[in-house]
C-alpha cells in the first residue's frame, strides 16, 4: 500500500514538474529579458514553488486515490441500479447525486476561490465572493444533473450545446456590463483541477452502465454543461439582482445579497 501511494506521489510529482517547466520557462525568459530583475526576492519565490509544486503533486495524488474513484463507483452503481430497475433508483436520484457533487466540488475549486476573491477586490465589493461562487457552484451541478439528463434520454449533443450557447446569448442580452465578462470566465475557472476529473469520472461512469451508451462519446460531454450553465446561473443572478437595485425600497447597485 504504501509503496503504491509512494509511486502515485512519485509519478504525480514528475507530471506537475514537466506542466510547470513551459510557465516557469515563458516567465523566466520575460523576466530576464523584458524586466530585468526579479519579481520577489528569492527565498519567497522559491519557497512559494515549493508550495505550488507540493500542493499540486498531493492535489493530484488525492484526487486520484479517493475523489475520482468514489465519484466513479457511485455513479456506475446508481446507473447501474436504474437501469435494473431496482426500488428507489431513478433517474431523479442520479441526478440528484450529480447536481450535488458537482455543487459541493466545485465550492472548493481552487481557481473559483480566487477568482471570487480577485472579483470581490477589482469591483469594490460590488460583487461579493461567497455569493459569487454559491452561484457559480450552482451553474456547475445544473450543468451536471443536465448532462446526466442529455445521456439517459439520449439527446444528441449538438443540440444540447447549441441550446445553451443560445440561452447564455439571451441572458447576456440587456444584462449588467459589469457582470458579463466574469460571467463568461466563470464556467472555465469553476471547471478546473478539481471538477474536470470528477466530472469526467460521473460522466464516464454514468455512460458505461447505460445500455446504448459510448464513454467516450456520452460521459467526456458532461464538462460542457458544467462549463456552460456557471454562465447563464452568473447573468441569472445579475438580472435579477439589477432588477431589485432598480426596486425604488432597494436602491444600490451590489450585486450580492
Amino acid at each position: 500500500m504504501m509503496a503504491n501511494l509512494a509511486a502515485d506521489i512519485l509519478n504525480a510529482l514528475g507530471l506537475v514538474l514537466i506542466d510547470l517547466a513551459a510557465i516557469a520557462l515563458t516567465l523566466g525568459l520575460y523576466f530576464a529579458v523584458f524586466v530585468r530583475r526579479l519579481p520577489v526576492a528569492p527565498g519567497p519565490l522559491v519557497l512559494g514553488s515549493i508550495y505550488i509544486i507540493a500542493g499540486l503533486t498531493l492535489l493530484r495524488t488525492g484526487l486520484d486515490i479517493s475523489l475520482i474513484p468514489a465519484g466513479l463507483e457511485i455513479a456506475s452503481r446508481l446507473a447501474g441500479a436504474m437501469r435494473d430497475g431496482a426500488k428507489g433508483a431513478g433517474l431523479t436520484h442520479l441526478m440528484l447525486f450529480a447536481g450535488l457533487a458537482g455543487f459541493a466540488v466545485a465550492l472548493i475549486e481552487p481557481a473559483l476561490t480566487i477568482m471570487a476573491r480577485r472579483a470581490e477586490t477589482a469591483s469594490g465589493g460590488a460583487i461579493p465572493e461567497l455569493p459569487f461562487r454559491f452561484v457559480v457552484a450552482s451553474g456547475v451541478g445544473a450543468g451536471l444533473a443536465l448532462g446526466v439528463l442529455r445521456i439517459h434520454s439520449g439527446l444528441a449533443f449538438d443540440i444540447f450545446f447549441a441550446a445553451l450557447v443560445v440561452l447564455i446569448a439571451l441572458l447576456s442580452w440587456g444584462a449588467p456590463k459589469l457582470i458579463r465578462p466574469i460571467a463568461y470566465d466563470s464556467g472555465a475557472v469553476a471547471t478546473s483541477v478539481v471538477v474536470v476529473p470528477l466530472v469526467a469520472a460521473i460522466g464516464i461512469g454514468i455512460a458505461s452502465a447505460l445500455p446504448d451508451r459510448s464513454a467516450l462519446a456520452d460521459g467526456f460531454g458532461m464538462v460542457t454543461g458544467a462549463l456552460l450553465l456557471p454562465v447563464c446561473t452568473v447573468l441569472l443572478y445579475a438580472r435579477i439582482q439589477a432588477w431589485r437595485a432598480a426596486q425604488p425600497q432597494q436602491g444600490g447597485t451590489r450585486y450580492g445579497v
